[in-house]
Order: structure tokens, then C-alpha cells, then sequence
């Protein structure tokens, strides 16, 4: 399996597992999980399709994301909406 999905596979259960426990993410984390994607970006910038695995995970990550927000109270909803865009709109650019 190419390195960079597995880094990415391997931060994004890590951050499954922060949202699971209801535990808001680190920002360091968040930063991690963006320059992943970057990473996969720069790597299947041509290409016609991703792999099914990872457009799989984006789709559960997305939902896993504001869906623990909503668990939040203000200002950390809000907060965790603005950092949840980041990574949503960088996958949104990887597809």
C-alpha cells in the first residue's frame, strides 16, 4: 500500500478515536491530518480516480467530524467547525 494513504489511514483512526471519546482534537493533530491530504493530493493530482478505501474514509471522517461537534457547547462548537472546514475543504479539493 503507498506510504501516504497509510499515514493518512493511520491519522484519521487516530482522530476517530479522540472523536469517539468525545475528546475535542489537538490542534497538531488537525495540522497532521491536513498535510496528509495535501501529501495525497500532490500524489494523485492526475490521476482519473481514488482509491475506493480512501474516499471511503473522507466520507466517514466528514460526518465523524461535525457530528462530534454538535456534542459541543459554544464557543468550542464553533471553534471546532472553523478547524472541521479546514480539512473537509481540503478533501473536497482532493476529489
Amino acid at each position: 500500500m503507498n506510504t501516504l494513504l497509510e499515514e493518512f489511514f493511520d491519522l484519521s483512526e487516530r482522530l476517530f478515536m479522540t472523536l469517539r471519546e468525545g475528546r475535542i482534537p489537538k490542534d497538531e493533530l488537525i495540522d497532521s491530518v491536513v498535510k496528509a491530504i495535501d501529501g495525497l493530493a500532490k500524489e494523485f493530482y492526475d490521476d482519473k480516480s481514488l482509491p475506493k478505501e480512501l474516499v471511503a474514509v473522507m466520507l466517514d471522517m466528514s460526518t465523524a467530524l461535525y457530528s462530534s461537534a454538535d456534542g459541543h457547547s459554544e464557543p468550542a462548537r464553533s471553534d471546532l467547525y472553523k478547524k472541521f472546514d479546514i480539512v473537509t475543504d481540503k478533501m473536497r479539493d482532493l476529489c
